[in-house]
C-alpha cells in the first residue's frame, strides 16, 4: 500500500512538471517568434493562439485588438466556424457588452456561457456560433489602457484552473509586447 501511494504520488509529480515545462515551452517559443517579427504582430498572435489551442485542450482560441476607429478587430483565430464568428465579431466596437467587457482592465471568466448570470449577450451569441459552452478572456493591457484581449474557449461547462488563468495572462502580456514592437519599428 505505501508503494502505491509513493508510485502514485510520484505519476503526479511527473505530469504537474511535464505541464510546467509545457508552459515554458510554449512561452519561450512565443518569445523567440517575437524577437523575429519585430514589424509584424501576425507570426506571434498566431504562435499564441495555437499553443493556447494545444495548452488549454481549447475548443476555441482568438485575439482580439482595438482598432483606431475604436472596433474590435479579430487578429487570430483557431476554432470553428470562422467566417461565421468573424462577420460576428466585426460589429462589435468598444461600446458593446462584449467589446467592452474584452477591453477592461480584468479578466473575464465564464465557466458556463448559457447559465451564467452575468455573461453579457454579446458574449453569448459568439460563443453559440462556435459551441463554446466556457469561455476566459484576459485583456491585453499597454499604458494603463485595454488594446485588446486573448480569450480561450471550451466545449464543455466548467472553469479554467488558476494555472491556466495565469498562463493566459502571460500570453496577453507577450501579444502586447508584440504590438509594442510593431509600433517602436514603425515609429523608427
Amino acid at each position: 500500500a505505501d508503494q502505491a501511494v509513493i508510485a502514485i504520488e510520484n505519476v503526479r509529480l511527473f505530469n504537474e512538471t511535464k505541464e510546467a515545462l509545457e508552459r515554458q515551452k510554449a512561452s519561450a517559443e512565443i518569445l523567440r517568434v517575437i524577437s523575429g517579427s519585430l514589424e509584424d504582430t501576425s507570426p506571434v498572435f498566431e504562435a499564441i493562439v495555437a499553443s493556447g489551442a494545444r495548452l488549454f485542450e481549447a475548443h476555441q482560441v482568438g485575439i482580439n485588438v482595438l482598432a483606431s476607429d475604436g472596433r474590435v478587430t479579430l487578429k487570430a483565430y483557431h476554432g470553428p466556424n470562422r467566417e461565421e464568428f468573424g462577420a460576428y465579431m466585426s460589429g462589435a466596437s468598444r461600446q458593446t457588452a462584449g467589446g467592452g467587457l474584452r477591453l477592461k482592465h480584468r479578466l473575464a471568466h465564464f465557466p458556463d456561457v448559457e447559465a451564467g448570470p452575468d455573461v453579457p449577450e454579446q458574449i453569448r451569441g459568439g460563443c453559440r456560433i462556435t459551441g463554446t459552452k466556457a469561455i476566459i478572456y484576459a485583456p491585453m493591457l499597454s499604458g494603463g489602457k485595454g488594446i485588446g484581449a486573448i480569450w480561450v474557449g471550451r466545449d464543455r461547462v466548467g472553469p479554467f484552473s488558476d494555472k491556466e488563468i495565469t498562463l493566459l495572462q502571460t500570453f496577453a502580456d507577450q501579444a502586447v509586447i508584440a504590438i509594442q514592437n510593431a509600433r517602436l519599428f514603425g515609429d523608427t
